[in-house]
């Protein structure tokens, strides 16, 4: 079984290398620290000439025909509420849940991997019992069915394609959005949360109450 850190390793280079072949332009990526990670709740940002987007990567836990990514799986239980927060901001953030899981397919699918990978947005997964907590995300390639689970199961709706990640990056209405990206950031995932005001707030599709945060971003 391989790691969350091969996950992100393989996943950005291929999507960095095919971003920048596809569009004719440069994109590189940001990533907070190993500390830092499990308070600010995502593991690589995609850059391009003042655009971006977040990427939370999962490693799969794999038993036959299911397939099982963890969540908020972090001292402080709420990496999902903050990246559904970031979402509802209109910055573009996804799950990767690979569905590949042995260094043989790491190797065998190279070059092809954006492709042997679930892209979620958080927005798209809601725990019966709300975003905190533990929580995990569950495929039967069997069935094909998806769906989420802590105290009962949630049917989930199919997963993205590789493209929606190059449109949210061309997409006009993010256009030079990095300033916009770095306001929330340090707003939404590195202040301290409280859950029932927060999820309040999505629920109402209203934007949450923004606090003193840090900076994370290097800008462009």
């Amino acid at each position: 079984m391989i790691s969350e850190k091969t996950v992100e390793l393989n996943l950005t280079t291929e999507l960095i290398n095919w971003a920048s072949w596809v569009t004719n332009r440069t994109h590189f990526a940001l990533a907070p620290s190993q500390l830092q990670e499990g308070t600010l709740g995502f593991d690589t940002s995609i850059q391009t000439r003042g655009n971006g987007l977040l990427i939370q990567y999962k490693r799969a836990y794999v038993n036959g025909p299911h397939w099982q990514w963890h969540l908020n799986h972090t001292a402080r239980r709420d990496q999902h509420l903050r990246l559904q927060l970031l979402e509802s901001m209109n910055i573009p953030v996804f799950y990767a849940f690979p569905h590949f899981h042995t260094p043989y397919e790491v190797e065998t699918r190279r070059r092809r991997l954006l492709h042997s990978t679930f892209w979620f947005r958080p927005s798209r997964i809601n725990p019966s019992g709300g975003p905190t907590g533990h929580h995990s995300v569950h495929y039967d390639s069997t069935s094909g069915r998806w769906w989420v689970a802590s105290d009962r199961e949630e049917a989930l709706p199919p997963p993205d394609n590789t493209g929606v990640l190059l449109d949210s990056l061309q997409d006009e209405t993010n256009n030079k959005n990095l300033e916009r990206v770095f306001y929330a950031f340090n707003n939404v995932m590195s202040k301290e949360l409280d859950p029932e005001i927060e999820q309040r707030a999505l629920r109402d599709q209203q934007q949450p109450e923004l606090m003193f945060g840090i900076s994370a971003f290097v800008q462009i």
